[in-house]
């Protein structure tokens, strides 16, 4: 009985890390294929003007991907399907790092989060949808906002408020 519960769990805990090896691939590999390096490339494309998918995204690093982009797309047209030489190549890597760690970034701050909570002054239960970009604004606009609260009462005399 206790092989089969250990069995069981080694067994979850294998399928547990295959599944988040799948989830976390980056958005670009230049280890693929060519093909497949040319789709990647036309997804990520499409995914940066369709305005969802990295609609979190702010304009500077949306310029820094396109760019990133633009450079790779022209390394691998100039080798012309032959290997890139070994400067090309570590060129092209690191725009790849450039690329996928901000649309990752991007992907995470664009994911939505919905919470269930009860309307105040009410027992009906309302969901609220945000995106985890849009709760860090407004917790740091919360912060900013109690900050400069306290600024003014720390300003303010009360001498002269008579």
């Amino acid at each position: 009985m206790n092989w089969i519960a250990r069995t069981l769990i080694l067994g979850s805990f294998a399928l547990a890390g295959n599944a988040l090896a799948v989830a976390a691939q980056p958005p670009l590999d230049l280890h693929s294929p060519p093909e497949a390096v040319a789709k990647q490339l036309h997804k990520i494309n499409e995914q940066l003007a369709d305005g969802e998918t990295y609609s979190e995204i702010s304009v500077d690093d949306r310029s820094k991907v396109r760019a990133a982009l633009g450079r790779i797309t022209g390394a691998i047209e100039v080798a012309g399907g032959r290997p890139l030489s070994p400067e090309a190549e570590t060129n092209a890597f690191n725009d790849q790092e450039i690329v996928n760690t901000i649309l990752t970034q991007a992907k995470e701050d664009s994911r939505l989060v919905c919470e269930r909570e009860r309307q105040m002054g009410s027992n009906r239960i309302v969901s609220k949808c945000m995106t985890v970009a849009e709760r860090n604004r407004l917790r740091d606009q919360g912060q900013k906002a109690a900050r400069d609260l306290s600024q003014r009462q720390l300003q303010w005399t009360p001498a002269a408020g008579r």
